[in-house]
């Protein structure tokens, strides 16, 4: 027979959040680190410059991390995960810039020639790695390799990743209906939602959430070859929406494209018509947003003009800097957007309300696809941690419009998950003494805490009654309990606000 554990977690109700901005950073000397995925694109008539990523025109390749200090991208980025072990799509930081989530195909090009090898088994993962190149884990297996257009995910404050699941189908076409979440501490998987209008019709091609998890902007297609599916629709959520229904808790939506939320929920982007090169960008309360029309970021006259030089003639791609509103990121193309993406691009950084802007990969222009046999070198928009000590000394706020650094101190994607367990805990209560929980008497079970980024705290093995920690020890922050006993496992995350 299972026990019963049961956890009393004594921490505030409501959300703390701490806003200083005491020496903030100069934006245009901005410190920071950012990923992107670096792919090939071989076109024209000779076949000999394809190669196993060139078949397609959506970013696969190999993982590599910047380093910009003082507001200039370094000459050395580090490839952290190359190409052969698994094509790699849609690199995302953790909250606190440690870990990257991404897309782990069964794909890699051969040692030599244009063809694909399937790797890994032939089965491909979301998996995480540590932005020094260590740690690679796959966390859950996904039905079929990412191909085409990119598969969105994305990394909210805590330890849930979103994910997209693609279609377990062998035409080619790995879109999907459902948004699921992955645990990246203990690797439980779970579905979010399931878009109800969808089958094979509608599918999710963005989607992004603030880091509390509490709003999503989402971007649903509809498949050109059958009738009934929702094409082009942008809105924003309260997330999860139920059954993913788009006519049940929606919010604003608008015709357009590529839509992207902020960190905090604060901003929307777009884009509408042309070739992307107006970012346009609205601001409100959560669920009454302004879309923009009209106002927002130019590419020519101002992203340009800001970074000082050409940066191409086209976006793809809208996504925030993991722990900033002021810094987005897009995917510009040297000869415009979509397609042309291909065609060389790199990943620009534009810090909008400081009126900075930079291109972080660097990948030359080359001659277009009237040129036979060009091999382009791509960069997507990935995702950038900025780096203040000052403000942000533990990794764990995020920049506000303003400057002011807010810690994310409860997200809608907290709470408890039990592996290999039939009951989850009996009650949560505040008391006046501190983290206390409750061990079923009849066995004992060891206890561990870690801060979020999984530093050891307190560990001990507990029988019979209650260990309390006193608050006193535990200083303002984001932690993580785990109880185990035997085969069974209850973590919780959790969070002391103060007094």
């Amino acid at each position: 027979m299972k026990s019963a554990i049961s956890a009393f977690l004594c921490i505030s109700a409501g959300i703390f959040l701490f806003a200083g901005n005491a020496g903030a950073y100069n934006a245009a000397q901005v410190n920071a680190k950012a990923v992107s995925v670096q792919w090939r694109h071989g076109i024209g008539t000779d076949w000999s410059s394809m190669c196993c990523e060139c078949w397609d025109v959506f970013p696969q390749g190999t993982i590599m991390v910047y380093t910009i200090t003082n507001g200039v991208v370094q000459s050395n980025p580090a490839a952290i995960y190359t190409r052969d072990k698994g094509l790699a799509t849609y690199p995302a930081f953790n909250l606190s810039g440690t870990k990257i989530a991404f897309f782990r195909s069964s794909k890699a090009p051969a040692t030599s020639g244009n063809s694909c090898l399937t790797v890994n088994g032939g089965k491909s993962y979301v998996s995480v790695i540590n932005t020094d190149g260590t740690g690679l884990t796959n966390l859950v297996e996904i039905p079929a390799a990412p191909s085409g257009e990119m598969l969105p995910l994305d990394w909210p404050a805590g330890d849930w990743i979103y994910y997209e699941k693609p279609y377990n189908i062998q035409n080619g076409d790995p879109t999907g209906v459902d948004i699921w979440r992955v645990n990246a501490a203990s690797g439980a998987a779970e579905q979010v939602c399931n878009l109800s209008q969808g089958s094979t019709c509608t599918y999710w091609r963005r989607f992004s959430l603030t880091l509390k998890g509490d709003k999503m902007a989402g971007q649903t297609m509809g498949k050109y070859e059958c009738s009934g599916g929702v094409g082009g629709g942008n809105c924003i959520w309260n997330f999860p929406v139920s059954g993913c229904n788009l006519s049940n808790g929606k919010g604003e939506c608008r015709a357009a494209c590529n839509i992207s939320i902020s960190p905090s929920g604060a901003v929307v982007g777009s884009y509408f018509s042309g070739a992307h090169t107006q970012l346009e960008l609205g601001q409100g309360t959560p669920g009454v947003y302004s879309f923009g029309w009209g106002w927002g970021i130019d590419l020519f006259n101002q992203v340009a003009a800001w970074a000082g030089e050409d940066v191409g003639a086209g976006c793809e791609l809208i996504r925030w800097a993991v722990n900033s509103d002021k810094w987005v990121l897009q995917n510009v193309g040297w000869y415009g957007h979509a397609d042309n993406i291909a065609e060389g691009s790199n990943a620009v950084a534009c810090d909008w309300v400081d009126k900075v802007a930079f291109n972080i990969t660097k990948n030359p222009k080359l001659p277009s696809a009237d040129a036979n046999g060009v091999m382009h070198i791509n960069s997507c928009a990935g995702d950038m941690w900025i780096n203040d000590p000052t403000n942000n000394p533990n990794g764990n706020k995020y920049e506000d419009l303003s400057g002011v650094w807010h810690t994310v101190a409860s997200t809608a994607a907290d709470g408890e998950y039990s592996l290999l367990m039939e009951k989850k805990p009996a009650a949560i209560a505040m008391t006046p003494a501190g983290l206390v929980i409750t061990i079923d008497p009849r066995a004992s079970s060891s206890v561990s805490i870690t801060d979020i980024k999984g530093r050891p705290i307190m560990s001990r093995v507990v029988r019979g009654n209650s260990l309390c920690v006193p608050r006193s020890l535990l200083t303002c922050g984001t932690y993580i309990v785990t109880v185990k006993n035997g085969n069974e496992l209850l973590r919780r995350i959790v969070t002391q606000t103060g007094e």
